[in-house]
């Protein structure tokens, strides 16, 4: 048996709703003595016992918390979703190397999002627009036909890119699985939804690049 005691685990937490937190990972946490994440995905465990610290910004002063206790105490990083597709745990992983790291996989909001929808994960390609200065050209996108993008808080970077909306129909989705859950079909780029949560910005090709 591999002995993980040692090690810093990096949990995926679902998509937002504590009934989308796997078993495992659930049996993880109970397992640790500090936990580091955000408010929200802290606040998916109310039945932990030990330390919970939300994540420090910059991303350097989690980093330099996690060196000076994760490798003498039991800890966990909880992301959201899928932990290395777009993900702090993405850069917690590069920082101290997979041989000192655990990663546990969760449901993402990218694969509830594309369920709803009734589309099959086949010829689909991520983009993140979150805390980015995102720009993209069209051979981009020339392969897929389906889109997903990770938003951030606003659609600044919308204004670069109008030119997909001519090859892709959109859909909006917002805090899935969440009671405040909400699915806007065929955005129009002129008037995007106000962004109130956690979104997505799913594509359908509808015409093929010239």
């Amino acid at each position: 048996m591999v002995d993980n005691s040692s090690k810093l685990f990096i949990l995926g937490c679902g998509p937002g709703s504590p009934d989308y937190v796997l078993p495992v990972v659930r049996k993880l946490v109970l397992e640790q003595e500090v936990l580091l994440g955000s408010k929200r995905l802290l606040d998916l465990f109310p039945e932990f016992k030990g330390r919970k610290k939300e994540i420090l910004l910059p991303l350097e002063k989690t980093i330099s918390f996690l060196e000076s206790i994760c490798f003498k105490s039991k800890c966990a990083i909880l992301v959201s979703g899928s932990p290395l597709r777009f993900s702090l745990g993405e850069k917690i992983l590069r920082h101290f190397g997979k041989d000192k790291c655990v990663v546990v996989p969760g449901v993402s909001a990218a694969d509830v999002g594309l369920a709803k929808l009734g589309i099959v994960n086949k010829g689909v390609g991520y983009f993140s627009v979150h805390g980015r200065n995102s720009s993209f050209l069209p051979s981009s996108f020339q392969c897929y036909q389906t889109v997903v993008f990770f938003l951030g808080k606003d659609w600044q970077w919308l204004k670069k890119h109008l030119w997909l909306d001519k090859y892709f129909s959109f859909f909006y989705l917002e805090n899935l699985t969440l009671e405040q859950e909400r699915i806007v079909k065929y955005v129009s780029f002129a008037s995007p939804p106000p962004i109130l949560g956690p979104a997505l910005l799913i594509g359908v090709r509808r015409a093929f690049f010239d």
